[in-house]
């Protein structure tokens, strides 16, 4: 977040250029899912996620973090 900062007061300053910075929570990706698989873990595990390992009660899917940044 400090980068973000930094970029935003010089960049603002100097080109009127405003800096914007995402922090998505852990992402459902391919990769993810099917290293779960391939430890025995059920298909379905993202949906048995405690509080602890995902605050929002779910974990994100890598097309709503694009859409974050696209919007």
């Amino acid at each position: 977040m400090t980068l973000s900062r930094n970029l935003e007061n010089t960049l603002m300053r100097k080109d009127g250029v405003r800096v914007n910075q995402i922090n998505p929570c852990w992402p459902q990706t391919e990769t993810e899912q099917q290293l779960k698989i391939a430890d025995g873990i059920d298909e379905q595990w993202h949906e048995y996620l405690s509080e602890v390992c995902a605050p929002s009660g779910r974990i994100q899917w890598p097309r709503e973090v694009a859409a974050t940044a696209i919007d």
